[in-house]
């Protein structure tokens, strides 16, 4: 059964039981990923809220939960009211497969007025979730593992593609974006990616994503950054997948750029990209110190702004002028001269191109994937 089929079957039971019962209902995995909600609107609460917006539970919502022992219960668990964190009381039936925990079953119930027989039929439907919610877990590994397969073949062939869209429950000709995933820094902690879109292929430091073109994607954890590529035909994997990497990769080593990036709005990146030999990166510093060149570059980045500037650096006006002064007086640098301004802006974003090139090891096919 394909991932989407799966998805639709949890649906349409989620959608009843909120029928049969009176009350919201919803669905989440075992690591707090939303799954599915009913159409239900009574009772709606703010967290309920969140969850939609994000796909996800809250962190302080997984907290409340927790201390109410919902990990390790083996049956029906009442979630009392959190006016802190608005959350109204609501009833939570685990998931189980003996001992494998799927997910979760939520009820809201604010007044804490549910029946026994409103349970009961509860109680009924989360046995067959559980059927679905393995059916889901099994279609869900076919296809990533199938994604994962496409993005590593030089050329994926058209059966693969076309079993990949099947899936995935994509409809023929329609178009997909890739994402990709990577920690913002060199060294942090990388926690597992939450499962997201269409498909996901996880390696050590990076998460590769398919999503549906009109699908919304942000970095899903702190000090993560996500590149995204156009929307295109499933056939364009490999060329999506090169331009989502390197636009994450760009994100990853600047500051400057939002933490998720399109291909389409990495600026002066994509142009340098598609316009510059890899070999003509530079890495070595511009200036010395450091700090001479991140003064140099934070001022550029906002086209002279001495107030911005200094704020972005936590300085005073007074020290960045300083700072100014010595870029003229030491290194012969006039920053009154447009052209002056403009190559070392240039330099130094390629530098910062030479850096990402080196962190994620981007090799030429790579680049001029993306760029042709």
């Amino acid at each position: 059964m394909p991932a989407a089929s799966s998805e639709a079957h949890v649906q349409r039971e989620l959608d009843e039981l909120a029928a049969a019962i009176g009350r919201s209902v919803s669905v989440d995995d075992a690591r707090g990923q939303l799954i599915g909600y009913s159409a239900q609107a009574d009772g709606v609460d703010p967290v309920r809220v969140r969850a939609i917006l994000t796909r996800k539970v809250p962190g302080d919502v997984l907290e409340h939960q927790r201390r109410h022992g919902v990990e390790t219960a083996g049956g029906p668990v009442v979630v009392p009211a959190n006016e802190a964190i608005g959350m109204a009381a609501r009833l939570c039936i685990p998931l189980l497969r003996g001992r494998r925990r799927l997910g979760y079953l939520w009820i809201l119930d604010e007044d804490e007025a549910l029946r026994p027989p409103e349970v009961a039929t509860a109680r009924a439907t989360a046995q067959r979730l559980v059927r679905l919610l393995e059916a889901r877990a099994t279609a869900v590994r076919g296809v990533d593992a199938l994604f994962g397969r496409l993005l590593r073949a030089r050329r994926p062939d058209a059966g693969a593609l076309a079993r990949l869209r099947e899936l995935a429950g994509l409809e023929p000709g329609g178009r997909v974006r890739v994402a990709v995933v990577l920690p913002e820094r060199a060294g942090v902690e990388w926690a597992d990616v939450p499962r997201l879109g269409l498909a996901a292929h996880a390696e050590p430091e990076r998460v590769t994503v398919l999503i549906r073109a009109a699908a919304a994607f942000d970095a899903p954890l702190p000090g993560s950054v996500a590149g995204v590529s156009p929307p295109a035909p499933l056939e364009r994997l490999a060329h999506q997948h090169a331009m989502a990497a390197l636009a994450a990769g760009c994100a990853a080593v600047d500051p400057r750029l939002p933490r998720t990036v399109d291909w389409t709005g990495l600026g002066v990146y994509g142009r340098l990209l598609a316009t510059t030999r890899p070999d003509t990166w530079d890495d070595a510093a511009l200036l010395e110190p450091d700090m001479l060149e991140q003064t140099l570059e934070t001022y550029l980045d906002h086209a002279g702004d001495p107030s911005r500037t200094a704020t972005e650096l936590s300085i005073h006006r007074t020290t960045l002028y300083y700072r100014l002064g010595r870029l003229r007086t030491e290194h012969g640098i006039d920053l009154q001269d447009g052209l002056t301004r403009t190559d070392l802006h240039v330099a130094l974003k390629l530098r910062r191109l030479a850096a990402a090139r080196r962190r994620f090891g981007w090799s030429d096919a790579l680049i001029a994937l993306a760029a042709g």
